[in-house]
């Protein structure tokens, strides 16, 4: 289900900076005094609830606004100025299109040119670029935390963007991934096992042939007399030399389909 611009309804926003998810700031003594703000400073799993953000379109303006809600704890996000900046903080209890309130929960999501599933947030009342703060001279409580920065030249921060997946929905979305391949492995082992049905019924009619050619020559010899014994026997050496030859072909022909038929056994567990 999408909303605004093809965004989903429920997604996880990865900053492509550093690779982490934008996630809730829970009650953690190493956040600080940034306990409720957003931030990208843990490896978290994008299947963490703490990860899920739930896109809410405008009501003024559903075609390009909206609003973001943390799934955590259920709050809108608006900003939250402390230490001089404006901090991306999931405290609103409800949406806010006032853009002459500072309460204002709007942003607009901009989808950068060239880059597919990537989007960066503006927000509307302020005019400032969603970014994750970061100073050398910091320390590690405020580095990493969202804030809303001035709309300079230094660009917006990108996120891309997915659908958030629950636990179930992804185990279930594995599962039906490796019936599909057993599946497909179960129907190359029937595959193989038909070649090789066949390679074994091509051997045993031509050894059976191979036979009847020895035979036949060896019953000439002994009953032709005269000088042309040798000649049959120089025939039935090739012959054998031949058999042997296609013989050896064969085997190698069916080790590899018995190769292939264990991996493919292996695979499918």
């Amino acid at each position: 289900m999408s909303t605004v611009a093809g965004l989903p309804k429920f997604m996880v926003l990865k900053s492509k900076s550093d690779g982490k998810y934008l996630h809730y700031l829970w009650n953690d003594d190493s956040f600080g005094p940034h306990v409720n703000d957003l931030g990208c400073k843990r490896l978290l799993d994008p299947l963490s609830p703490f990860v899920k953000l739930e896109v809410v379109p405008s009501g003024s303006d559903p075609a390009h606004l909206i609003h973001l809600r943390c799934c955590h704890n259920n709050k809108f996000v608006q900003l939250d100025s402390k230490y001089g900046l404006s901090w991306i903080s999931a405290t609103a209890n409800g949406p806010d299109e006032s853009t002459a309130r500072s309460t204002c929960t709007l942003f607009r999501p901009i989808f950068p040119p060239g880059e597919p599933n990537t989007v960066g947030l503006l927000h509307v009342q302020t005019n400032c670029h969603v970014r994750t703060y970061f100073n050398q001279g910091y320390n590690d409580d405020i580095n990493g935390v969202a804030c809303a920065y001035s709309n300079d030249g230094q660009g917006m921060h990108r996120f891309e963007f997915a659908a958030w997946e629950s636990y179930d929905e992804k185990m279930a979305s594995k599962e039906g991934e490796t019936r599909q391949l057993r599946a497909s492995n179960a129907a190359n082992v029937r595959a193989k096992d038909g070649e090789i049905q066949k390679l074994r019924a091509s051997y045993e009619e031509k050894m059976k042939a191979k036979d009847d050619e020895i035979q036949k020559l060896k019953s000439q010899g002994k009953g032709g007399g005269g000088g042309g014994g040798s000649d049959e026997c120089l025939q039935a050496d090739e012959i054998v030399a031949e058999l042997r030859m296609e013989i050896a072909e064969l085997r190698v022909q069916l080790e590899d389909a018995c190769r292939e038929i264990d991996e493919l056994k292996a695979a499918s567990g």
